[in-house]
């Protein structure tokens, strides 16, 4: 008898176990339905935060707000019912409570946001600003302006408000998002240390990736107003700055072609290749500034433009013969692709 209550004492205090890790989640674990919600009530540690993302919630969401609602909404659908395992679960969780945690924090909203965006991933960062944008606060409005590059017409008094007080920032977006002010504000906007407007300088004449003449691309111009850029805003900084600039500094020694003029006398259309005319003009004639010239604005990719201007660049300078061949550089898949199949692009 006294084993069959022992055996009846185990028992109970099993179901006391199981009913306690049943209900350790924020819900009914009775109720479960999905793969994910199994996997949150199968394992302790994340149906601790499960419970902590309950309470994180709850904290951020005192003033009801419709877009942090269907953004939980959405996150349980989108991203916590995808994962397929806890490993996966308990990193979405943990970026989730600390998303919620910044919300209720009551830290600056722009700066909270700024460390979400390159942390924990860029929607979690905009979702902040957008449920405190719902109460028209003007940090958030500017953030999504600068971290984001959301176009609402909300953000235009902020950015006048921001310029007016000698934001290069907000000087430089309402010339060239908003088309507000002359187009000369951008390189205004470059020159006094906007690092938006002269990593859209860098990216317009020299880092956009297109193998034609259809931009009349000037990296020395680009490179110039880095420079000045640089100087009067010393913490001036973009990714892959340093490598970048290296190759602008190469770039601007051989000055900016004259697209127009090049291609009218050539008889060329802004379809052609520069790649390609740097190739048949190595073949042809001893022109190493040409060559270098042509380089630095031509390439479909980045790190094999980086290798064709750093070779054009040192034929340059010892003004020695070079025969360009794009293809030597080719690897990427498009590239190499056009240099295997003999295309009318082909560098």
């Amino acid at each position: 008898m006294k084993g069959i209550c022992s055996l009846c004492y185990l028992s109970a205090i099993s179901l006391v176990a199981v009913s306690l890790n049943v209900n350790s989640a924020s819900f009914d674990c009775g109720k479960a339905r999905t793969h994910a919600e199994k996997m949150i009530c199968s394992e302790d540690n994340i149906s601790r935060l499960d419970r902590d993302l309950s309470s994180a919630y709850k904290a951020a969401n005192k003033l009801s707000s419709t877009s942090l609602k269907q953004g939980q909404r959405d996150w349980l659908k989108n991203t916590r019912n995808k994962c397929k395992t806890t490993s996966c679960l308990e990193k979405v969780y943990k970026e989730r409570v600390s998303m919620l945690d910044f919300i209720s924090a009551g830290d600056d909203i722009y700066k909270s946001a700024e460390k979400l965006k390159n942390s924990l991933g860029y929607s979690l960062g905009e979702e902040l600003l957008l449920r405190a944008a719902e109460k028209n606060d003007k940090r958030a409005l500017y953030g999504l302006a600068l971290l984001f590059h959301k176009k609402r017409n909300d953000i235009i008094p902020v950015l006048k408000e921001e310029a007016s007080k000698g934001d290069m920032d907000a000087v430089f977006l309402l010339a060239n998002k908003y088309a507000i002010g002359k187009n000369d504000k951008v390189y205004f906007a470059a020159e006094n240390g906007s690092a938006k407007a002269v990593k859209w300088l860098i990216d317009t004449h020299y880092y956009s990736v297109d193998d034609d003449f259809k931009l009349d691309k000037k990296p020395s111009l680009a490179y110039k107003y880095y420079l000045l850029g640089k100087k009067a805003n010393p913490d001036l900084t973009f990714y892959g700055e340093s490598e970048i600039v290296k190759e602008l500094a190469m770039c601007s020694e051989a000055g900016d072609l004259d697209t127009t003029s090049f291609l009218e006398s050539r008889k060329l259309t802004r379809e052609d290749s520069p790649w390609k005319q740097a190739r048949l003009i190595s073949k042809k004639s001893h022109n190493p500034r040409l060559v270098l010239q042509l380089a630095c604005i031509g390439g479909d990719i980045p790190f094999e433009r980086r290798q064709a201007v750093t070779e054009s660049y040192r034929a340059f300078k010892n003004n020695k013969g070079f025969k360009f061949d794009g293809c030597t550089y080719a690897q990427g898949s498009y590239s190499m692709g056009l240099c295997a199949g003999n295309s009318s692009k082909t560098y």
